[in-house]
């Protein structure tokens, strides 16, 4: 007696791929293309499990501020201390930051793409002995105000890269606004 043989299988129109050995080179384009693509996917869905819920960059309306734990709080003072320590546009001076607790003061850690930079070292360090006597200071209104003008004076940079891009943006509003307006009565003085 004859073994039945087996029918043969329909072929499916997917590109049939092999267990990819890490000793042997990849000749085919094709499993060169999809290991270059799974390798990442596989490092990021290991380090996505260990890095935790990814924060909300939101910040909530001033009047919850009071009801937010002090956990939360403290990362949304961080994240906009940083802001303000990117002090040029590009990437050269992103900044982050961190604070370490310790039961004799607070320390603050500075991480810039540049390195540790003076310039944002000396503003942080001025800037946050502004802030810690705040609390005795007798006019708080003055003292938000030379806050306000140290944070300007820091991004200046910042500030005129902001302008000369808005600049151009603005004088086309305007000529579109005075073609709609038989006065012409829009200017631009910057």
């Amino acid at each position: 007696m004859m073994p039945k043989r087996k029918k043969p299988s329909v072929v499916s129109a997917a590109p049939k791929t092999k267990s990819v050995s890490p000793n042997r080179p990849r000749r085919d384009p094709q499993e060169r293309l999809l290991s270059r693509f799974h390798e990442p996917l596989v490092l990021l869905y290991t380090l996505g499990q260990t890095r935790g819920e990814r924060t909300s960059v939101t910040p909530p309306a001033r009047e919850y501020l009071a009801h937010l734990p002090l956990k939360d709080v403290r990362r949304m003072f961080l994240s906009e201390l940083a802001y303000v320590c990117d002090y040029d546009k590009g990437g050269e001076t992103v900044t982050a930051l961190g604070v370490q607790h310790t039961p004799q003061r607070h320390i603050f850690w500075v991480a810039s793409n540049a390195g540790s930079n003076s310039k944002v070292i000396g503003f942080l360090d001025s800037l946050l002995s502004k802030i810690v006597h705040s609390g005795a200071a007798p006019n708080m209104p003055q003292l938000a105000a030379e806050v306000t003008s140290q944070c300007i004076l820091f991004a200046a940079p910042r500030i005129r890269k902001y302008r000369s891009h808005l600049k151009p943006l603005l004088r086309r509003c305007i000529t579109h606004l005075e073609k709609q307006e038989a006065g012409g009565r829009f200017s631009l003085d910057i």
